[in-house]
């Protein structure tokens, strides 16, 4: 059975549409575990808001050995969305980008990590330096219509009670 692509969103206050389109901050400044970890400012005179932006998308790629690490990784209100598994054909994955408009990309690189970003179609040329030793990819679509993930959930909260609002 293929591993299935888990998305995990943080308890944020906007529709899932809009947490998946972080295009300011590069995604190459995350750790292995999704955090933002580079230069820019996270934190904006209104307070700590864009570090829950920058730390609301978290991708998985679950196996049977990984599944309690993930579990345990996620938090109350956790929006999750789960993917088929990532197509370990690359190259066919960016032939299938739209010719005109934005895709969300996710891939594997080399060392485990998943990585994402939403392109448009003047940065196809670049996304494929930028994953051309990937293990695997999909590209997602960007319009909430448009995406049909396999199941979606939300975790309670300790209580058992479910206060999420998306």
């Amino acid at each position: 059975m293929p591993a299935p692509l888990l998305i995990a969103q943080g308890a944020i206050n906007v529709p899932p549409s809009f947490v998946h389109r972080i295009t300011k901050y590069d995604p190459a400044d995350r750790d292995e575990h999704g955090h933002y970890t580079g230069a820019e400012e996270a934190v904006s005179d209104h307070g700590p808001v864009e570090a829950a932006y920058l730390n609301a998308a978290r991708f998985h790629r679950l196996t049977p050995q990984n599944l309690d690490a993930a579990r345990t990784g996620l938090g109350p209100r956790a929006l999750l969305t789960v993917w088929p598994d990532l197509n370990p054909d690359v190259g066919a994955v960016l032939a299938t980008l739209p010719e005109e408009g934005s895709a969300e990309f996710v891939w594997e690189t080399q060392n485990g990590t998943i990585r994402h970003a939403v392109v448009d179609d003047t940065e196809y040329d670049e996304l494929a330096t930028l994953v051309a030793d990937a293990r695997a990819a999909c590209a997602l679509p960007v319009h909430l219509d448009e995406r049909h993930p396999l199941l979606c959930a939300a975790l309670p909260d300790g209580d058992g009670v479910l206060r999420a609002r998306w």
